[in-house]
């Protein structure tokens, strides 16, 4: 790295030392105008800020410029952060930005840009950070555009590597996105991911709050983090933990995948339209806008993304764990040359059976008589806040510190009459074999009329299928999948991604039985049609039972019964407990139902959703 010559004036024409065996003089920047106090400190190129010389200007953000320096005793180069004076002038605050940095100090992790120094000259303060040659994750998605899947995965799998050592030292980020995940150049070997601003991330949490001369979060417009990548406890001021960094590096592989965070476009330019859509709103499905991701990895982006901290993955090693299936083949350093990795269209990206982990489950939703194992999925589990029971549609409009909960309750409650149809003897006991991966039909599933058009086909479980996974994984868009009468025990969430009819018959006779938290079933494909089934839960955790995001769900003579909502003392509401939850943009028909013993709601729709609601019982 090359270093400035000669001797260079400063400010006052102090001269900048170095060749006359003196000791650097150091003299810090000034603030010019009016108003400098409260503008980042700005240095100049050979201007000695303590025992470092800048060397050029890097970057620079709301806490300041950053520099990359060199430290004139030890001729080690670092990145200089400067802050603005009226950030740390507080005593108080600054013992604890002190205290914070010697914790800092502890965390030592190959991506972790580490903190190397904090100190103060004159009235301004600084950090200095390890200086890496490379670019910033948000850098290169603007220029390469959305990534392919085992690079933007292998990327968030370093991050919750380097997330790791920060939770076992009791530290929490608070600013994960792209611009603070660094790709850098390694001496040998390929790039690695670092983590960036630790140290200052910490000082922007709740110590802020209540401390005299610091300005207000309306007055200064600081937030503890970004919010297009904050979770919705941390928006609201909440007490946050490992979990918060965990949904800002969910939000970070969205927009790694989409090119633009969960909530961006026009109706998000607002502060408050963005604080509401944290709180109350799902973003778009990372399958509508990339249709190459597999919707295991869907799963895994809605479980970090989930409004509840309690269904997000607990630690960054089970997000890890969840990733690594999808890294397979990943080329970082294509992305610093500015490229995409150049693979054939044809060639599928091939998902390896996960490693076991908190949350991956084997999904047997074979009957209860019925021994074997299907295909592994994770879970999928997310949340919203709570309202009252029955049909809610709930709205949260989060501002500072400010939360807003609108709500409104209708629909008549009426008596309905269920149609049964004709039950056939149940199946048989068989041995379950693995599915396969769901969306992948079968070749021998394609029957075909004389014309050659493919005729719908109807899957009976026990008979030309061995379990429900594997009837789900072979059908195709106008199939049916009938589950004769008896009990099945779903192991997982049981997601209907293709437009199928899913059939039992009749209530109490066909029997989905789920232990499973989250949600025992969700509905993503338009047009899919559920009849004549009871789905129940019976776990002792936070759970709703049937979630539909897909548009014209037709839902009749079912029945659902223990959805189970939030009752920890104290915790704030969420959305848990409801049998059917119509959110996001979706619509639904839902009729002749039985609802009983779901303790937040037997219908919820959220506010941008759609339901007509005909003739259903209600009871607790």
């Amino acid at each position: 790295m090359s270093q400035p010559t000669g001797r260079q004036p400063l400010r006052g024409g102090v001269p900048s030392g170095g060749g006359s065996g003196n000791p650097p003089v150091s003299t810090p920047p000034q603030n010019q105008g009016t108003g400098g106090a409260n503008k980042p400190i700005e240095a100049r190129k050979g201007q000695m800020f303590g025992q470092y010389r800048v060397l050029a200007k890097i970057g620079e953000g709301g806490m300041g410029a950053v520099y990359r320096a060199v430290h004139v005793h030890l001729d080690k180069t670092v990145a200089l952060k400067i802050l603005p004076p009226n950030r740390l002038q507080n005593q108080e605050l600054l013992a604890r930005f002190q205290r914070e940095m010697k914790a800092v100090g502890r965390v030592e992790h190959p991506n972790i840009v580490r903190a190397l120094d904090a100190g103060q000259v004159g009235n301004a303060h600084y950090l200095a950070m390890e200086y890496v040659d490379g670019l910033d994750v948000a850098k290169i998605v603007r220029k390469t555009g959305p990534l392919p899947v085992p690079e933007a995965c292998e990327i968030i799998r370093q991050a919750a590597l380097g997330l790791t050592a920060i939770h076992a030292n009791g530290l929490v980020h608070r600013d994960i996105k792209p611009g603070n995940l660094m790709l850098a150049r390694q001496p040998v070997g390929p790039p690695i991911v670092k983590i960036l601003d630790l140290g200052l991330a910490r000082l922007t949490d709740t110590q802020l709050q209540g401390v005299t001369g610091v300005e207000s979060l309306t007055a200064s417009n600081v937030i503890v983090g970004t919010l297009d990548y904050m979770a919705p406890e941390q928006a609201s001021h909440q007490t946050v933990d490992i979990r918060a960094d965990i949904y800002s590096l969910g939000a970070t592989l969205y927009a790694l995948l989409a090119g633009k965070p969960p909530f961006s476009g026009p109706q998000y330019d607002s502060l408050m339209s963005k604080l509401r859509a944290l709180a109350i709103e799902d973003p778009p499905s990372i399958q509508t806008l990339r249709p190459d991701v597999p919707y295991e990895l869907a799963l895994v982006i809605e479980r970090m993304l989930a409004k509840d901290p309690n269904v997000r993955f607990s630690t960054p090693q089970e997000v890890v764990a969840a990733l690594e299936p999808f890294c397979a083949g990943a080329d970082l350093a294509s992305l610093l040359d500015g490229k995409l990795p150049q693979r054939s269209p044809a060639a599928p990206v091939v998902v390896a059976p996960p490693t076991p982990i908190t949350g991956t489950v084997t999904l047997a939703a074979s009957p209860a008589t019925t021994e074997g194992v299907g295909l592994r999925e994770l879970i999928r589990r997310h949340r919203r806040r709570s309202v009252p029971p029955w049909v809610v549609v709930a709205g949260v409009v989060a501002a500072g510190t400010v939360l807003l909960m609108l709500l409104a309750a209708f629909f008549l409650l009426r008596e309905r009459r269920a149609p049964e149809e004709e039950a056939d003897r149940p199946p048989a006991k068989r041995s379950t074999t693995s599915a396969q991966i769901a969306g992948m039909p079968a070749p021998n599933a394609k029957p075909t009329s004389p014309a050659g058009q493919r005729q719908p086909v109807t899957w009976i479980i026990g008979r030309n299928v061995i379990a429900i996974e594997e009837a789900l994984s072979r059908s195709l868009d106008g199939d049916t999948v009938r589950v004769p009468a008896g009990q099945y025990t779903l192991a997982a969430t049981l997601v209907l991604n293709k437009r199928i009819t899913l059939r039992g018959d009749g209530q109490d006779r066909t029997v989905l039985v789920s232990n499973v938290p989250g949600e025992c079933v969700r509905v993503i494909a338009s047009g899919v049609q559920i009849q004549n089934l009871t789905l129940e839960y019976t776990g002792d955790q936070p759970a709703n039972i049937l979630v539909v995001t897909g548009q014209k769900c037709t839902i009749s003579a079912c029945s659902f019964r223990g959805a189970r909502a939030v009752n920890t003392p104290g915790a704030p509401p969420r959305t848990h407990g409801s049998g059917v939850w119509v959110t996001g943009s979706a619509s639904a028909s839902i009729s002749n139902c039985s609802f009983q013993n779901n303790e937040k709601a037997g219908i919820e729709v959220t506010h941008a959703a759609k339901a007509q609601i005909t003739a259903n019982t209600f009871a607790r």
